[in-house]
């Protein structure tokens, strides 16, 4: 029976420690990118590598995202077309319909 509660809280302990932590949301309204905590534009940048298909329509994202790293090289991205980039340190997107 013991075991049986240690392993029980042996699994619920995480997730009642995330369920404590705050999230931090972060929508379409935001125009402040100082909400978004440093770490969270790091993880993006060092781990996350995105496919963007899109019409024409959707190159205003991705104007918007030259626009925003223009104006700080914190927020750096490297996007190309029909290939996914392979650059450390920068947000890697892979921008096409293939």
């Amino acid at each position: 029976m013991r075991k049986s509660f240690r392993l029980l809280g042996a699994c619920l302990l995480p997730v009642l420690l995330t369920a404590q932590t705050r999230a931090t949301v972060v929508e379409h309204t935001c125009t402040d990118l100082q909400a978004i905590p440093e770490y969270r534009i790091d993880q993006v940048k060092n781990g996350i590598q995105s496919h963007y298909a899109h019409t024409s329509h959707g190159s205003q994202l991705t104007w918007g995202l030259e626009f925003v790293e223009d104006g700080d090289p914190f927020y750096a991205f490297e996007i190309c077309c029909s290939y996914l980039p392979q650059s450390s340190g920068e947000w890697c997107i892979f921008d096409g319909q293939e």
